[in-house]
């Protein structure tokens, strides 16, 4: 079906090919295990919603529309541009190198060009092509719900908390709502196991 490993093959733009092919797939898996669809059929309330919707899962942004909840995004790496783009932050393209390049933040001016070039590219084929598969596949799993377009929910995100910690990214400015909480789920062990030690 697909090679992902040719995609990727620390290729940026293969990896962000991977990730647009196999995104609507992957969300539909998951929407598939009993443990989402009970989710879906619950009648619970709830007043947050925890998701990462920039991997693959926007289209569980759904979850906020279904239980009228805040929407915090948790995402286990640095910030992509996309992140901004739906938060209101204005592109760091020429001076913020993409998570995706191997470049530092003293970008030379092609590195610069590479990285605003594939900035752009990816949030033009996100907002034209790989939200609306995504949002038709939240309105497949969420019925008889009024929903606001996808892009509109993904702009209405209250928090975005990075589980890296700043040493682990280059220093650039954030909005208020961005922070770094590396760690956070990083599983704490008080010995190593006695196979190990």
């Amino acid at each position: 079906f697909l090679n992902s490993e040719k995609l990727v093959s620390n290729n940026p733009w293969g990896s962000l090919q991977a990730q647009m092919v196999l995104g609507v797939p992957m969300s539909e898996a998951i929407f598939q295990l009993p443990q989402v669809q009970h989710l879906l059929a619950s009648e619970e309330n709830y007043d947050l919603v925890i998701t990462c919707p920039f991997l693959a899962m926007e289209s569980f942004m759904g979850f906020s529309s279904k239980f009228k909840a805040h929407t915090i995004s948790v995402y286990a790496n640095s910030p992509v541009p996309l992140h901004g783009y739906y938060s209101g932050d204005p592109p760091k393209y020429t001076y913020i190198p993409n998570l995706r390049f191997p470049y530092t933040n003293e970008m030379t001016l092609l590195e610069r060009l590479e990285n605003t070039l594939f900035g752009l590219y990816e949030t033009v084929w996100s907002e034209m092509f790989y939200i609306p598969q995504q949002e038709a596949l939240m309105h497949k799993y969420f019925t008889g719900l009024e929903h606001p377009p996808l892009s509109a929910m993904l702009r209405n995100i209250s928090f975005y908390m990075y589980d890296i910690t700043q040493t682990h990214s280059f220093i650039m400015p954030q909005l208020p709502n961005h922070i770094y909480i590396g760690g956070m789920t990083t599983i704490k062990h008080t010995s190593l196991p006695e196979q190990v030690g």
